[in-house]
Formats: structure tokens, sequence, C-alpha cells
């Protein structure tokens, strides 16, 4: 999987009123921390990350570091600022605040064309594209397979980056569809035709009427086709 990162770390810090824009160990020090902070909270197989520090204040016998992050990880993305506290060696504390921007970037599962409503995808459906993931509100999929069958609940325009939202299984049976109904009492077994008025999945509960008395029930599926009534 290639991953692809863009870091833009930008660090403003101030302490007893002086301000420096060179670099300085300090400030490489405390670039690295924010760095290696937010690579421990998202794993990647590759990751590429190019930083800006466009200006630094330096501070002293810098003696520890530590991270005051407490939003989740996927917080770690777009625009935030993380808190890093420091700590001299005169013992005297000093929180700064190191304003960073985190692009993500992969390639995702995303349609080829237009999808209506109900559509099954299938192998001309989809592919995989270079995509910025940091700005994408849901779960995507970086595997071709994990979308291939699937079936879209709503329209989906071409070039759009597939959701684990907007889609779903199957169903084992159809709204519409002629159905085997089971009705069940006890031991006792009894079968007709009906017709499904939804759409339903393995254990799911749908309404099914029979033609025959126009009554409509509400049954079990328990197979491609196939409904059970219990009583």
């Amino acid at each position: 999987m290639q991953l692809r990162w863009l870091l833009l770390l930008s660090v403003f810090a101030s302490m007893a009123g002086i301000e420096c824009w060179a670099m300085s160990d300090n400030a490489t020090q405390i670039r690295s921390t924010a760095i290696e902070y937010i690579e421990s909270r998202i794993q990647a197989d590759s990751i590429d990350i190019d930083i800006k520090l466009p200006s630094v204040i330096p501070i002293e016998d810098i003696s520890a570091l530590s991270v005051r992050y407490t939003r989740s990880d996927a917080s770690l993305r777009g625009q935030f600022t993380i808190p890093i506290r420091i700590t001299l060696v005169s013992g005297f504390e000093k929180t700064i605040y190191v304003r960073t921007e985190v692009r993500t970037f992969d390639r995702l599962a995303v349609a080829m064309s237009n999808l209506p409503r109900h559509s099954v995808i299938g192998d001309i459906d989809i592919k995989l594209d270079w995509r910025e993931t940091s700005r994408i509100n849901g779960t995507f999929f970086r595997q071709i397979n994990n979308v291939l069958g699937k079936r879209v609940k709503r329209y989906v325009m071409a070039d759009r980056v597939f959701l684990a939202g907007s889609l779903e299984p199957v169903p084992m049976v159809k709204m519409g569809e002629a159905v085997e109904v089971r009705l069940q009492r006890g031991n006792i077994i009894v079968t007709a035709k009906g017709i499904a008025r939804d759409d339903g999945w393995l254990s799911g509960e749908i309404r099914v009427r029979l033609p025959e008395n126009r009554r409509e029930m509400k049954a079990i599926v328990t197979g491609p086709g196939l409904v059970t009534v219990i009583y």
C-alpha cells in the first residue's frame, strides 16, 4: 500500500519576550517531537513527509518534551494544534502550541461510471485512483475486493470515492420477487408462494404477501428466495 503524507508544520512559540527566526537545535528537537508523535498515532506502510517550518523561537537548556494532545487519532488530519510541554534544566515549564496541517493521500476505490441506486458493483464499475484522504468523512476502501459485489444504497456519480456508508450487501431476497413461504407451527410446516414486499438479508425480517388471499405477514429470511413465518 502506498500512502503519501504531506505535513505542513509551523511552530510559533514565545518565552521571556524573546523571538528568533533562525533554526536551532531546540527547534529541531521540538519539530521532531511533533512529527514522531503524529507518526506514532497514525500507522502507514509508507510515509512521505514534507515539513515547512517558517519561524521558530529557540528555548535554551531543554531537559524534556512531552505532547499533551488528548483528541482521537482521527482528528490528526487537516489543520490542528499540538500542545507540547517543555521542561527546562532549571525546572521551569512552558507549553507551546505547534500549529500543524496534515494531508494524507492513498489509492482508493473509485466509481468509473455513474451508478444508479441499487446497482451491483462489478469489475467495470471500479478502479483504484490516487486521492487525498485527509478531507474524507467516512470509511473508504483501499482494495477493490472490499467493494466488488456490493450494492450502492443511493446514486453514485462517476469518479466518486466509494464509502462504506453508501454500500450494502446484495439482499438475499429482493423486493417484488417471488419467494417460497414456509409457515411453521411446532413440527408442522406448510409451504406457499408469496411476493417479497421488502429487500431482505439472512435472518432479517421482511413483509411478504400471499397472492391467493392477498394476506400480508412478516417473515424471516432463511435462504435465497426462502422465508419462514413462525407462529
